[in-house]
Formats: structure tokens, sequence, C-alpha cells
């Protein structure tokens, strides 16, 4: 079998890559990671015996798939969830990949679809206005947010005060960029 090789970077490709926090990707690795946090909580909140089961060794799909299996999530937060982690695994694996604005307007799409709540339906229904108002960034940071909140809830409130500092947006961060 012939391996597929993967791409190398140039040298300024790659510290670029660590000095720029605010692309696209960077939001969405720390949306991923957020998530995946909140789903190993739940978990260890869910199960009898945690200590049985090296959940911080568990890769992101045996969490979404054990959060399905134990009735936690339903098919439609499966999908979305399962949609985030392929998209993470293409950017690991290919680092010039960018994500797109359709890529991410399909996952508001998907999220509004798993009962995600969002501020203004239009960032998941009208493609056009979405791009305009919000911008790939903002969608995404809407989408993680209110994402993370649900989960949140959807578990147990109790667990809201483990994740508030997720919750808060970093000092100098707002939203002045959405349009009302």
């Amino acid at each position: 079998m012939v391996q597929k090789k993967r791409p190398v970077p140039e040298v300024d490709q790659v510290f670029d890559l660590l000095t720029s926090g605010d692309s696209l990707n960077y939001a969405f690795l720390r949306g991923q990671l957020v998530v995946e946090g909140i789903l190993v909580e739940a978990l260890r909140a869910k199960l009898e015996h945690p200590e049985a089961i090296e959940l911080d060794r568990l890769s992101y799909s045996g969490i979404v798939g054990m959060c399905r299996a134990l009735g936690m999530i339903d098919d439609n937060v499966l999908g979305l969830l399962r949609k985030i982690g392929k998209l993470r695994n293409t950017m690991a694996h290919d680092l010039r990949y960018e994500l797109s604005f359709q890529e991410i307007f399909e996952l508001a799409k998907l999220a509004s679809a798993a009962g995600v709540s969002f501020s203004d339906e239009t960032i998941f229904n009208d493609e056009q206005r979405s791009r305009e108002w919000y911008g790939a960034s903002g969608i995404l940071q809407e989408l993680f947010q209110n994402l993370a909140q649900d989960l949140v809830c959807l578990f147990d409130p109790k667990l809201e005060g483990v994740f508030s500092e997720f919750f808060s947006p970093p000092a100098g961060n707002s939203t002045e960029h959405l349009v009302e």
C-alpha cells in the first residue's frame, strides 16, 4: 500500500500558526477543546465508577460515542459533535487547511438542528446575511459558546460552575462587530 505523503509546511507558515491566536482555526480548536472538556466532565458525573476508565486518554470520537451510548446525547447532537471532530482532524492532519465560511455556516445549521440556541436565526438560515452581519468568526464564537452552555445545562445544571471560566469572554474581547 502506498502511503499518502503529508505536505510539509514552510517555516514561516509554522511560525504564523504558532503566533496567530486570532485565526478561525485557532478559535475552532479552542471551542472543540472546551466541548471535549465538558463531555469528559459529564461522563465523570454520569459514571458510577469513572476511575475505572481513563477518560482523559479516550479519543474525542470515543468520548462522543460513549456519551451517545449512555443516552446523554441524541442523534442530532451526535452528528454535530462528529462533524466538529471531523473538521478538527482535517486541521490536525493538514496545517495548511483553512476553515471556510461555508463550513462554518453548515456547522451552524447542524447546531441549530441539534437544538443549540442562537441569538438570531439569521446565523444559520440566511447565508448571505450571516456572512455580512456576523462573519465566520462571529458565527463560530456564538456556536461554540452556546453549544458549551447548552451541553452543560443538558447534562447537569450543577456542572455550570465548573465551566464558568469558559463562558466569560477574555478582557478586551467584545461582540461589537455583530450588527443588530
